[in-house]
C-alpha cells in the first residue's frame, strides 16, 4: 500500500462526549515518517492540566499535512478538537485549513457503523473496551499512576488506528480507481465481472457490497474485483422533444414530425408523454447519475435509470463510482 506523505489519520480518546467540559485523553496518529515508514504514535495526557500543551504540540504538527482522516470525524473528533482549541483560546486556523475527511461518511454505503465495516475486512479485535471503559481506566490511572491502566487505553486505541488504516485503504482504492489497469472483463447473464491491477499490494483482504455492486481484494495481491449486476429486462427510452412526435391512433404508432407531415391531420394527434418512448428487451446496467453520460438512457416503471450493456465503458464506471462515493460530499480527496 502506498501511503501519501501529506495525510494524517487520527483517533481521539476522551473523558466523555461533552466538548466543553471533557478532555482529550490520547491522540492516536498514523503517518509516513521522514524515512518513508508508515508509523503510528500515541500522545497521551499524563496530567489533565497539560491538555493545552498537548493541543499546542498537535497544532505544530499539522503544518506538515494537508488532509486529516478519522472515522466519524464530523460527529466527534473534528468538533471536539475545535472546541478544546477554543477552550484554551488557541488559534485553530492550522486545523481548519486541512481537508477534514470523515471515513464513516465516505464509506457509509458499505456499512453504517464501525463494527460492521470491520467485519468486511474480517478484522478481529483483541481488546473489547468501549468508551465508558476508557473513561474509568483513565480515572484510575490518574489516581494510581499504574501503567497497566494506561496500557489498556493505548491497546484499545492501537486497534482503533489499525482498523482506521484499513478504512483508509478502501477509501484510497475507490478514490484512485481510475488509475488502476483493467486486466479482464467478463459477463454471464446476470453479472459483469471486472478485474483491475491495483497500484500496490493490499495489506488486508476486503469483501463488501455497495449499491448492489460487490468489491473485493485479497491481502498481498494486486487484484481488485468489482461485480456489477446485469439485468435482462424490457425498459423504456424517452424520445425528446415531445413536440416533435405524433401518434396515429388507428395503427397505434408513434411517428416523428418529419414523416407526420405526410399524414392527414384527421388521422394523427400530438403524442402524450406516456406514448413518446421506445421499449426494448436487452441486457442493462443500473446507473445512479447522468453526469458525463453521452449514451441513451433507459428507465423502468419506477424511473430507475439504466444504460444498455453494449454502451458500457470503464470510464463510465469510474464516473459513476466517483459520483456515488465522493461528489455528493463536501469532503474531497488528497490531490
Amino acid at each position: 500500500m502506498q501511503f501519501p506523505q501529506k495525510i494524517l489519520l487520527i483517533d481521539l480518546e476522551t473523558t466523555g462526549l461533552n466538548r466543553e467540559r471533557d478532555q482529550i485523553i490520547s491522540i492516536g496518529m498514523s503517518y509516513l515518517s521522514k524515512e518513508g515508514t508508515l508509523t503510528t504514535s500515541h500522545w497521551f495526557l499524563e496530567n489533565p492540566n497539560e491538555e493545552k500543551e498537548l493541543l499546542t504540540k498537535f497544532l505544530d504538527l499539522l503544518s506538515n499535512y494537508t488532509a486529516l482522516f478519522s472515522y466519524y470525524g464530523k460527529g466527534f473528533e473534528f468538533p471536539f478538537i475545535l472546541s478544546r482549541l477554543k477552550h484554551y483560546d488557541l488559534d485553530s486556523s492550522a486545523f481548519l485549513k486541512l481537508k477534514l475527511i470523515d471515513l464513516k461518511s465516505m464509506l457509509k454505503h458499505f456499512a453504517k457503523n464501525r463494527k460492521d465495516l470491520e467485519q468486511l475486512f474480517d478484522y478481529k479485535r483483541q481488546c473489547q473496551s468501549n468508551g465508558q471503559d476508557i473513561i474509568k481506566l483513565y480515572q484510575t490511572y490518574i489516581a494510581t499512576k499504574s501503567e497497566i491502566y494506561k496500557n489498556c487505553i493505548l491497546e484499545h486505541q492501537k486497534e482503533e488506528m489499525s482498523s482506521l488504516l484499513l478504512f483508509w485503504e478502501l477509501y484510497n482504492t475507490l478514490y484512485t480507481l481510475n488509475r488502476f489497469k483493467l486486466i479482464s472483463q467478463d459477463n454471464n447473464e446476470n453479472v459483469l465481472i471486472l478485474k483491475f491491477k491495483a497500484l500496490s499490494f493490499f495489506t488486508h483482504s476486503f469483501l463488501g457490497n455497495a449499491y448492489n455492486m460487490r468489491f473485493s481484494y485479497s491481502q498481498n495481491q494486486e487484484i481488485l474485483e468489482i461485480w456489477v449486476p446485469l439485468l435482462k429486462i424490457e425498459l423504456y427510452h424517452d424520445l425528446e422533444p415531445l413536440k416533435d412526435y405524433y401518434f396515429i391512433e388507428s395503427q397505434k404508432q408513434l411517428i416523428h414530425k418529419s414523416l407526420a407531415q405526410f399524414i392527414p391531420a384527421s388521422l394523427k394527434r400530438k403524442a402524450t408523454k406516456e406514448e413518446c418512448n421506445l421499449s426494448k428487451m436487452s441486457l442493462f446496467l443500473p446507473i445512479r447519475t447522468k453526469y458525463k453520460l453521452n449514451v441513451p438512457l433507459w428507465h423502468d416503471c419506477n424511473k430507475q435509470l439504466y444504460i444498455e450493456y453494449t454502451d458500457f465503458t470503464i470510464e463510465l464506471l469510474f464516473n459513476q463510482l466517483f459520483h456515488l462515493f465522493f461528489s455528493s460530499s463536501k469532503e474531497v480527496g488528497m490531490d
